[in-house]
């Protein structure tokens, strides 16, 4: 590991910072790339950049530092209301990143993609695993991306076939550093539930989501891998737990109005993310745990209660 190189593009959130000062530690070379400064947290001997995925000066960047492995963080994550930004961003920028980072010697790209890149099937019954398709819900841009890449990406490690592929399928990271669309939910000023529907839902704590992500840079068998904690819970608990009482409304009238409010600014997430808590999206993890060599040391509850848990300390609950 002391001599390995490896560049982190999105570095600047909790998790790249995490892996970089893993990476540091173990005695590797970080160059962080990403279009905000990195907090306090980064580490002195990690090199940093400003740099966007989608210019070509990546291309350079990746040149002058010959990477042997590059992690790509660098996603939207939250709704946002530039539809085409998140487009160049989350397909054209994973597009350029994993070229750039070929062209310059990378032997291992770590992709983390998402369990949200399989989509929402109102008649799916089973657990969802890794060799099932992606469907793209184009209602939710995240998770539209997410399954628009994994479209191409199969034909796209045929042909680098001298470069190992961890392709990281995580459900929703929770914990005490976790700031995304769930806390965002958790927080805001209203919760509501789709009258009818209570469906299973994973989560996988921030420090599961950290020793996965290293273990892929080091020594993980190139492949797809779901990544959850073990066990699930029914959103009417992720409610209760969060010392919220959900509103419940019939589909036929929150779908409209939260759209309104979308478009009005006035929420914060589209109408396609009440799909995700309207029905069951639940992956199977044994490939995790069987062929990747890893059990997450927290259950989804366990990962949940640590977020309440922060919260209750930071006097947020």
């Amino acid at each position: 590991m002391s001599e390995m190189r490896v560049v982190i593009t999105g570095a600047a959130g909790y998790l790249g910072e995490a892996l970089a000062r893993r990476c540091v530690a173990a005695g590797a070379e970080v160059l962080g790339l990403d279009i905000r400064e990195p907090g306090s947290g980064w580490p002195a001997l990690a090199a940093f950049n400003l740099q966007d995925v989608t210019a070509e000066s990546l291309s350079e960047k990746m040149e002058s530092f010959s990477p042997d492995v590059l992690v790509h963080l660098a996603w939207v994550f939250d709704p946002t209301h530039h539809r085409e930004r998140e487009r160049e961003v989350d397909l054209g920028g994973t597009e350029n990143a994993f070229r750039a980072a070929i062209a310059a010697g990378a032997r291992r790209i770590v992709y983390p993609s998402s369990t949200t890149a399989y989509g929402v099937d109102p008649q799916r019954r089973r657990l969802m695993r890794e060799e099932d398709g992606p469907l793209a819900h184009a209602a939710y841009p995240y998770a539209y991306y997410k399954a628009r890449v994994e479209e191409w990406l199969p034909q796209f490690i045929a042909a680098h076939p001298d470069t190992d592929f961890v392709v990281l399928r995580p459900c929703i990271v929770i914990g005490p550093r976790a700031r995304n669309i769930v806390t965002t939910v958790a927080e805001g000023p209203l919760m509501v539930r789709i009258s009818g529907y209570d469906p299973p839902i994973q989560f996988l704590h921030e420090e599961d989501a950290e020793e996965v992500f290293w273990r892929a840079v080091v020594d993980a068998p190139p492949g797809t891998y779901n990544v959850a904690g073990g066990g699930v819970m029914r959103y009417s608990e992720l409610c209760r737990a969060a010392g919220r009482t959900p509103v419940p409304m019939p589909a036929a009238l929150i779908y409209p109005l939260v759209a309104a409010a979308w478009f009005l600014r006035l929420l914060p997430y589209p109408a396609g993310l009440l799909d995700f808590v309207r029905y069951p999206w639940v992956a199977a993890t044994d490939r995790l745990v069987q062929e990747f060599g890893y059990k997450p040391r927290y259950t989804t509850r366990e990962a949940f209660a640590s977020y309440v848990e922060s919260r209750v300390r930071q006097g947020g609950a």
